[in-house]
């Protein structure tokens, strides 16, 4: 669980026993320390009138506010977080924790005044249609400040957001958007208010939603107040709730601050997702991608072809033949090029995906590229162009895909910046129950380099709380939400009408992604097809034949080997300093080999006081030239967990375990046996020397830090008796 919550009744019990409070008050804190204890102060000195509640919801403060809060005010109610999640996600978490008419979501930074709050709640009762209000509040020097105002235009973004806005204060653009004519003495509806003080309606938050979680800092009152009034409901300023905010406008600060970019990005954000142009753009946006992906390969093989050329220079002396100068290559050159592109853009390398590893997109550039270098060795037999040097090929072959490679990681670096500010991301809609939303919310949480927006959910049987609709709903939620991927939870994926749904949404050009458990055991030998006019998936047997099984022995003995000769020098500067300190360098466990066998497995000792590397675990390869290991397999499995296996699973162990595998890019708190057994059944049943290849690359940094993962004894397959200790 990401929170702990610490639980009382308020601030001071003001609700009768069995009776529910009509108003609740939440305040998110993070490093607010000194703020939150004024504000709770003033809370203290002016109460309002009607039955109240407060919580607070700490981001993982890092100054002793949790702390401060449990000795100083013990009857608050706390949800303490253990990473900050975004203000959003914090004032959500509040709505949650309470079932009260009206909540009133204020800022640690604000200090109440006498009557403020029995106003705001006054005015409610008065205005059944206002679905959010706002109160009046007064900088510490005692000026009003303003924030009621009207929603932002292109031209407001250009005079608030650049040096225009200096040069001329009092642009009426300026004014209207801040409001500045009007007195701010009497209530009214405006566009929108700042989030330092809010109170909503609970029929309002059931209608609308919550906040919006995408936006982690900055914008979520705006599109909040947006989607009230989206929804009929109307959202008010009321001066009589009059209330002072130490207000710290951290965005508008001149230079480029963290909270400056976070500011843009949620700004970005915004239009995006309400503005049709700024979505359009959005949403063709993979042409642009597509052509910055080709004119960076163009520049990569044409620095490949130059860098082999030049290679041909520096070691003319060792070859018979003359070399011709660079201008007798153009015509080659050219055809290069060409035959390039076409191979690249046939073989798929244009589909541009989010989810390769660097090591397949490696594999797949070499593959591309071996096609170009024979055409090009073969049109100089053809042709007998005895001007072109064969070396020039040759050279070719092995920097066309390290360059083409490395040019691609240098965008891809650029664009998980870009994801890092919560730009570019695929719009994404899950069709499910409410607990298979939440897990796979927090799942695709954890790989923010897929670039994941999940909008919300939509349950396929019947209606629910804070569910977008109901799959009959779907392309009305489509449509509005502007969805580019619908992911199907599995309990979704047998519900009837859930394969029309999926036809209907490719006409919209929406990627469906359905999860099924039956996805588990298809293979690359999986085929589509029909038998007697039958719709029917056919499966090729699956066994490792004996002329596979000698390949893959016969890579894993030349892997061993290798290997060995390249750590030899750190495997005796490690067994020295460990000799040293009077530890062994090696420990070794019990796990599970083929068939399910005892393994006697070699792992390396941590304490050395360097960083260990799986490259000096000689034992290791020893084992594996032994025929004990593999290069490349599955999980060694520690024999307590076998138990857990489900018999369908334990095909993992007709295969070696390896000292590479998928499993090795695992983060420390995915590795449970789940995850490891859904790697490991992959790689059984797709097995093939490229899959080796891969894997090897993939994992390949892993080894050389030393990353062994172990399973977590309080994951949720844990056996009983390490899930209770």
């Amino acid at each position: 669980m990401g929170t702990e919550k610490k639980s009382a009744p308020g601030l001071q019990p003001q609700a009768a026993p069995g009776t529910t409070a009509r108003l609740a008050l939440v305040i998110v804190s993070y490093n607010t320390r000194k703020l939150i204890r004024r504000c709770l102060d003033s809370l203290r000195a002016f109460p309002p009138a009607c039955d109240y509640e407060v919580i607070v919801v700490d981001n993982a403060s890092r100054d002793g506010s949790a702390a401060m809060l449990q000795q100083e005010f013990p009857h608050v109610p706390v949800v303490l977080n253990r990473h900050n999640l975004g203000y959003a996600v914090a004032v959500n978490q509040g709505l949650e924790a309470t079932n009260t008419e009206y909540v009133l979501i204020l800022n640690p930074d604000i200090v109440l005044r006498q009557g403020c709050i029995d106003s705001l709640v006054d005015f409610m009762d008065a205005h059944p249609d206002a679905g959010l209000a706002g109160g009046k509040l007064i900088n510490t020097d005692g000026t009003l400040q303003y924030s009621c105002r009207s929603f932002y235009t292109p031209k407001t973004l250009i005079m608030r957001r650049t040096i225009l806005g200096r040069l001329f204060p009092r642009s009426q653009t300026i004014r209207k958007h801040l409001m500045l004519d009007y007195d701010h003495r009497e209530p009214r509806a405006v566009d929108w208010v700042i989030g330092a003080c809010m109170m909503v309606r609970r029929r309002a938050v059931e209608a609308v939603g919550g906040m919006d979680e995408r936006f982690f800092l900055y914008f979520e009152d705006v599109d909040w107040c947006f989607r009230m009034g989206r929804q009929g409901w109307r959202v008010y300023y009321v001066p009589q709730a009059e209330m002072v905010h130490e207000h710290r406008r951290e965005s508008a600060k001149p230079r480029f601050s963290r909270s400056f970019w976070a500011h843009l990005g949620s700004l970005l954000r915004f239009y995006e997702k309400w503005n049709r142009y700024a979505y359009g753009i959005k949403r063709y946006r993979e042409v642009l991608k597509t052509s910055i992906f080709v004119a960076s390969d163009l520049l990569a093989i044409n620095l490949a072809f130059l860098a082999a050329y030049m290679l041909r220079v520096t070691f003319a002396h060792y070859f018979a033949n003359p070399l011709y100068t660079l201008e007798n290559y153009h015509n080659f050159w050219i055809f290069t090029n060409i035959v390039a592109f076409v191979a690249l853009v046939f073989s798929g390398q244009y589909r541009i995906g989010r989810m390769r590893s660097a090591a397949d997109e490696l594999f797949d550039l070499g593959r591309a590229l071996s096609v170009v270098v024979v055409i090009m060795a073969a049109s100089t037999y053809i042709t007998h162009e005895r001007l072109i040097s064969r070396a020039v090929v040759a050279f070719f072959f092995v920097l066309a895909p390290l360059t083409v490679w490395a040019f691609r990681r240098i965008l891809r670096g650029l664009h998980r910046r870009v994801l890092e500010m919560r730009l570019d991301l695929r719009r994404l809609l899950i069709v499910g129950t409410r607990t298979e939303a939440r897990s796979l919310r927090s799942r695709l949480a954890l790989r923010p380099e897929l670039g994941l927006d999940v909008v919300g959910w939509v349950d396929a049987e019947s209606a629910s709380d804070h569910a977008l609709g109901t799959l009959q709903d779907l392309p009305d939620v489509v449509r509005e939400h502007r969805i580019q991927e619908v992911l199907v939870a599995p309990s979704a994926a047998h519900v009837e009408g859930v394969a029309r749904m999926v036809l209907e949404l490719r006409r919209r050009a929406v990627d469906v992604t359905v999860v099924s458990g039956f996805a588990e055991i298809l293979t690359h030998r999986a085929r589509i097809g029909r038998v007697a006019d039958v719709p029917v998936m056919r499966f090729e047997r699956d066994t490792l034949y004996t002329l596979q099984a000698l390949a893959k022995r016969g890579v894993d003995i030349c892997g061993a080997l290798l290997l060995l000769v390249v750590g030899a020098p750190a495997a005796v500067l490690y067994s020295l300093l460990a000799k040293a300190r009077g530890l062994p360098l090696i420990r070794r466990e019990v796990r599970l080999g083929l068939d399910a066998s005892p393994l006697d497995f070699p792992l390396l000792q941590n304490q050395l006081g360097l960083p260990p590397s799986d490259l000096v675990n000689w034992p290791a390869w020893l084992a594996v030239l032994r025929g004990r290991l593999s290069l490349v397999g599955p999980y060694p499995l520690e024999p307590e967990w076998e138990q857990e296996l489900q018999k369908w699973q334990r095909i993992r162990f007709d295969m070696r375990p390896g000292v590479f595998g998928f499993w090795r890019g695992l983060r420390p708190e995915e590795v449970d046996l789940d995850a490891v057994v859904r790697l490991d059944l992959y790689y059984v049943q797709n097995w093939s020397l490229g899959l080796d290849f891969r894997v090897a690359l993939q994992s390949l940094g892993q080894v050389l830090r030393g990353r062994m993962p172990r399973l977590r004894a309080d994951s949720g397959d844990a056996p009983p008796e390490e899930a209770g200790s």
